[in-house]
């Protein structure tokens, strides 16, 4: 029945453009008989919702169409099963269906309708248990941040030009100077004007603002402890202190279990169907014959203008 549709669907919308018509007025006509639902007939799938003719629309077609549809939207669908069977029998009159574009359309659209059932069915039948999930769970926790919070770095640093320099800093801060207040004469880095304090960073974010080195220095420390001189790429030094880490937070499994699945399936289906989509490409292989044009058209720019300079 769904084919049915979108083959009059298509001889319609064709209809419409070449003749510019205006739909119909959702008014039935003496052959046109729309049946109120009632309490005897709510579940019943064979129930006729709308006839036109010889034709009618079941509960169970309009189903398909639209699953779980109430009364308001059964009566939508039956409006706009009427407008379709209304302009395809206007398109018969017409000897629109016997136009050899309409049919290639409509067929065109018929396969489509089974092109997509198949990736349902394919799709439909990836299920992702427990199991699978928890061991993608582990795999990933610590990496995923969906699934975790990364550690956080609280540290003063102070960057200066030379070892030397650095040498001494580290030197003045062990003498009980405060270190921030060092910073702010001292250090080269623009964060120095601050006092060189720098408040719960992560680790890539350390390492790409502040240096590589710098970064593995302070994942090693421990809190309260100075760190230094450390030699950045560029040839400047760093001297710093971890004052406070937030260690990473890992989300519970049952917490984050659901939308593992739904992630895992989203993948899953769409492997699944491409899987299916590949295969049968191969297997079709020798019996495709494609044009010239195509096959050009396929090749990768690179060797377009070889392709060109033979056919000259």
């Amino acid at each position: 029945m769904l084919c049915k549709v979108l083959f009059r669907t298509g001889l319609c919308l064709f209809l419409l453009t070449v003749t510019s018509c205006e739909t119909p007025e959702k008014k039935p006509s003496s052959s046109t008989t729309i049946k109120t639902q009632t309490k005897e007939t709510a579940g019943n799938p064979s129930e006729v919702i709308i006839r036109f003719g010889n034709e009618k629309l079941t509960r169970q077609q309009a189903e398909w169409m639209q699953p779980g549809a109430d009364d308001q939207k059964l009566a939508e669908l039956a409006g706009w099963w009427l407008d379709n069977e209304l302009l395809y029998a206007e398109a018969q009159k017409r000897k629109i269906t016997d136009d050899p574009k309409t049919q290639f359309l409509a067929e065109l659209m018929r396969k489509q309708v089974y092109s997509k059932e198949i990736g349902l069915q394919v799709q439909q039948a990836v299920k992702i248990d427990d199991a699978k999930l928890k061991a993608y769970y582990e795999e990933t926790k610590t990496t995923d941040p969906r699934l975790s919070s990364p550690a956080l770095f609280s540290f003063s640093h102070i960057k200066t030009k030379t070892a030397e320099d650095a040498q001494k800093v580290l030197e003045r801060i062990k003498a009980g100077e405060d270190m921030n207040s060092l910073a702010i004469e001292l250090s080269i880095h623009p964060d120095g004007k601050i006092g060189g304090a720098v408040k719960k960073t992560d680790s890539a974010t350390i390492q790409r603002v502040y240096g590589a080195k710098l970064n593995e220095s302070l994942l090693a420390a421990k809190e309260g402890e100075l760190i230094g001189p450390v030699k950045n790429d560029d040839g400047t030094y760093e001297v710093a202190r971890l004052d406070n880490k937030t260690e990473q937070q890992i989300a519970p499994f049952e917490k984050v279990k659901e939308q593992l699945r739904a992630k895992l399936e989203r993948t899953e289906k769409s492997n699944a169907f491409k899987s299916l989509l590949d295969s049968l490409r191969k297997d079709a292989a020798d019996k495709v014959i494609k044009s010239p044009r195509i096959i050009g058209a396929e090749k990768p720019s690179t060797e377009r203008p070889a392709m060109q300079e033979k056919r000259k």
